[in-house]
């Protein structure tokens, strides 16, 4: 729901009025943010930057970035506020962050936020703007330390319902901030609108190619001087030395007989074992031979009777056998 009406606003109303409603065709599956700013349209100078990103909180919630632009001013931020296409969401919608103190949703109704936390217009008559949805963020004042000029909150719904950008585009945005400017006393409101368009995630910057090694640039050629003279060109490598002919084999005559082998060589004469140390002689006592007596001559017995007559017959025929051959007659004479 939009509810700009403020007549110094016209321009940006009829800006959004001219531009085609296309925020039903945007689709979420491919990442992409919303990046716009809002200006003052009361108070002292300032400037507030928004950043809606549907997958820097996971799919189907909204990550709201909102910084104060300090190369404007010095800001304290106090309340946020915006609107959404579909305000059947709104009573299952939440939201977390470190700085928010409390959150209101409520269709074109919301515009106070308590203790001086709103967008109404200069003095009693001013027109007030209305939101769909308020967030506190921090505590009024700065004295405690409560100085906030950068904050990150989510929006998401309780019941899954999937989010994306299309709901915030060509919607209405406002900020109250406090402690406005160096001395920090001043105030400011500030209201704007989102783009129709969100703005394309950008592409990954593809990797440069390496860059071509040069090839070595060649030696320049030494410049002679003019009192230089040209080296000699090196002395040529001498020949190599043939290797001698072998000696011919010696050619055998007829005559010739071949060298007799050579003596071989002594077996070496092994070393005389020393001899063994002389043993000493057993000492043996003298023995003392003694004689035995003559023994008395064996007596020879006489020859009995048969063997004396076996005796002459022995004797008689060996004298007859010598007899007859010496009266055999002689064959060699005559």
């Amino acid at each position: 729901m939009k509810h700009i009406v403020l007549t110094r606003l016209l321009p940006v109303a009829l800006t959004a009025v001219s531009l085609p409603l296309v925020a039903g065709n945007f689709s979420s599956a491919s990442a992409a943010s919303l990046s716009f700013s809002v200006s003052p349209f009361t108070g002292d100078p300032a400037k507030i930057n928004f950043t809606l990103d549907d997958q820097a909180a996971g799919a189907g919630n909204i990550q709201f970035k909102v910084d104060v632009d300090r190369t404007v001013n010095l800001a304290d931020l106090r309340g946020i506020f915006f609107n959404i296409s579909d305000d059947s969401l709104l009573k299952n919608l939440t939201i977390t962050g470190a700085n928010v103190s409390q959150f209101l949703f409520d269709a074109g109704k919301v515009n106070e936020l308590g203790n001086g936390n709103n967008l109404n217009g200069e003095g009693r008559k001013g027109e007030k703007q209305f939101f769909d949805a308020g967030v506190e963020i921090g505590t009024q004042g700065i004295g405690a330390g409560d100085d906030i000029q950068s904050t990150v909150f989510t929006l998401s719904h309780k019941l899954g319902h999937k989010l994306d950008l299309s709901l915030f585009t060509n919607q209405s945005f406002g900020v109250r901030v406090q402690s406005v400017g160096t001395n920090r006393e001043g105030s400011s409101k500030l209201v704007g609108t989102a783009p129709i368009t969100p703005t394309p995630a950008p592409a990954p910057a593809p990797a440069p190619a390496p860059a071509p090694v040069p090839a070595p640039a060649p030696a320049p050629a030494p410049v002679p001087t003019q009192d230089s003279t040209p080296a000699p060109a090196p002395a040529p490598a001498p020949a190599p030395v043939p290797a001698p002919a072998p000696a011919p084999a010696p050619v055998p005559t007829q005559d010739s007989t071949p060298a007799p082998a050579p003596t071989p060589a002594p077996a070496p004469v092994p070393a005389p074992t020393p001899a063994p140390a002389p043993v000493p002689a057993p000492y043996i006592p003298p023995v003392v031979l003694v004689s035995p007596p003559p023994a008395p001559p064996a007596k020879v017995p006489e020859p009995g009777v048969t063997t004396a007559i076996v005796l002459s017959a022995i004797g008689a025929a060996k004298l007859l056998k010598r007899r007859s051959v010496e009266s055999m007659p002689s064959h060699q004479e005559g």
